[in-house]
């Protein structure tokens, strides 16, 4: 498995859907990621080759999977990666005292998970580990971590817009995340098919281009690092926690559904415009509900869940069908029983 390492030079845009003023997202969701490779994909191999790879993605046969784009940090040439943090499960067995401190944990030291059994108890022990700023670390790498975390902050910034006819000036205000020194977001790569040389060529072309909101200023430009990272085998898994969104098949949901499983969810509406370069206008897609980075799924005995999803068929506007990725991003875990 390839870890994509993307370093901004400026800020970044992510936006989220939401009532008035405008919020940003501190990581890059799979959706928008995977829309940026496509448009990149158009302008270094053509119309044919994009065709050809969203053919294999709509039969429910992805060549690749990429997860979302979550934070990390380098401290003197270690590099510390977070995830997110799996949500707890049968919230009724944990004290109240014990909730309200998982409630406070949005990331996870990726290297906390790495065998990949999981009992969220043990995380509330604060001998062992410690939380900062949102982000669960190991008790040891606090002193290490010092200084770095939050690793991203989220700022409003002021703007000027000029009206048209009557040249008036007018102030508003956008949202914008900044990371700190020698930090950014990763994503992971699980290459199918033999994809990497290709995905990797869009990653270096978009690090150029820039990836979200305000490219033409800046925003968004990053230089690109790749990493591989692996994981021990696992036998016993009896979960996974998804590190994409995910939008599940039919059966994939009346099965997470039937009985007592190991089952805890968040959900996110993704909507927004399309982004196309053979698109006349923007124009709206069709907004959907996936579950969201953390949510937590028993397994199913099958490698790959979820599967595209149609938000805008085409017109004149927009030639062509609009798909919204919804593949899980499966990470594996032993979901230990909790005290009563």
């Amino acid at each position: 498995m390839k870890t994509f390492m993307l370093k901004f030079h400026r800020s970044a845009r992510f936006g989220e859907l939401g009532l008035g003023e405008e919020s940003v997202s501190p990581i890059l969701h799979s959706d928008t990621l995977f829309n940026a490779i496509c448009n990149a994909w158009v302008a270094l191999f053509g119309v044919d080759e994009l065709e050809s790879l969203l053919g294999d993605f709509k039969s429910g046969d992805p060549p690749f999977l990429i997860s979302s784009a979550f934070p990390y940090t380098c401290v003197n040439s270690r590099c510390f990666l977070f995830l997110p943090f799996p949500q707890p499960f049968l919230k009724r067995k944990l004290e109240p005292l014990q909730w309200k401190k998982l409630k406070k944990i949005k990331f996870i030291e990726f290297d906390i998970l790495k065998d990949r059994k999981i009992k969220w108890t043990n995380f509330v022990d604060e001998s062992v580990f410690t939380i900062k700023d949102g982000f669960l670390i190991r008790k040891e790498h606090e002193e290490e971590l010092k200084g770095s975390l939050p690793i991203f902050r989220s700022e409003r910034t002021i703007r000027n817009r000029l009206d048209r006819v009557t040249k008036a000036s007018m102030l508003f205000y956008l949202m914008e995340t900044f990371f700190k020194e020698n930090s950014g977001l990763y994503f992971l790569f699980n290459d199918l098919k033999g994809y990497f040389d290709k995905v990797y060529a869009v990653m270096k072309f978009l690090g150029d281009e820039g990836i979200g909101a305000d490219r033409s200023q800046g925003k968004g430009a990053f230089s690109l690092n790749i990493n591989e990272t692996s994981l021990p085998s696992l036998n016993d898994a009896n979960a996974f926690v998804t590190l994409s969104l995910y939008f599940p098949l039919k059966e994939e949901l009346e099965e997470y559904f039937r009985g007592e499983k190991i089952l805890s969810y968040s959900l996110v509406e993704r909507g927004g415009f399309v982004y196309s370069p053979f698109s006349k206008k923007a124009v709206r897609k069709q907004p959907k509900r996936l579950f969201t980075e953390g949510s937590v799924f028993p397994l199913l005995g099958k490698e790959i869940y979820g599967k595209m999803v149609e938000v805008r068929k085409k017109d004149e506007v927009v030639p062509h069908d609009v798909f919204l990725y919804g593949y899980a991003f499966p990470f594996k875990l032993k979901v230990e029983s909790e005290t009563p």
